[in-house]
């Protein structure tokens, strides 16, 4: 998870695929232990990768100027994946399978880095149903930005 996280490899299919000789289990049993993850897991390790990369950030002096000076700017956006996106090859033609959900993602732009997510597995919840997730992470001088 933490490859497609961090964005090394653009699925979990593709992270196993790279490894496959050092992992010596089928990509089935990986989707099926994956599905065992609570989505607060998955946000959490979002949250913990971006609090690392942009302490590294910082260090060598590699953020964006600023958008808004004396304001730390933060983009929402959501994110819906379509029901036979980063599924298994047998599931992608069954309209009865579940959708794998949607997520609201944080962008700071100043880092170019996804700092935080907020994930749902209703794939047909609306956005605004997650905003009580994200209204606790709201600070002080937060400038935010709602994608179109």
């Amino acid at each position: 998870m933490s490859l497609v996280v961090c964005g090394v490899d653009p699925s979990v299919h593709a992270a196993h695929q790279a490894s496959s000789e050092e992992i010596s289990v089928s990509v089935t049993s990986i989707y099926n232990k994956i599905n065992g993850i609570e989505p607060i897991i998955s946000a959490e390790l979002v949250t913990e990768v971006a609090g690392q990369m942009e302490a590294t950030i910082r260090h060598l002096n590699a953020t964006v100027p600023d958008l808004l000076p004396g304001y730390r700017v933060k983009i929402l956006d959501g994110n819906a994946i379509a029901a036979t996106e980063h599924r298994l090859k047998a599931l992608r033609d069954i309209s009865s399978a579940p959708l794998p959900g949607q997520s609201l993602v944080v962008l700071d732009p100043s880092l170019m880095l996804a700092v935080d997510v907020f994930p749902c597995e209703d794939g047909h919840a609306q956005e605004r149903s997650l905003f009580d997730e994200v209204l606790p992470t709201v600070e002080e001088d937060d400038e935010w930005k709602s994608r179109p």
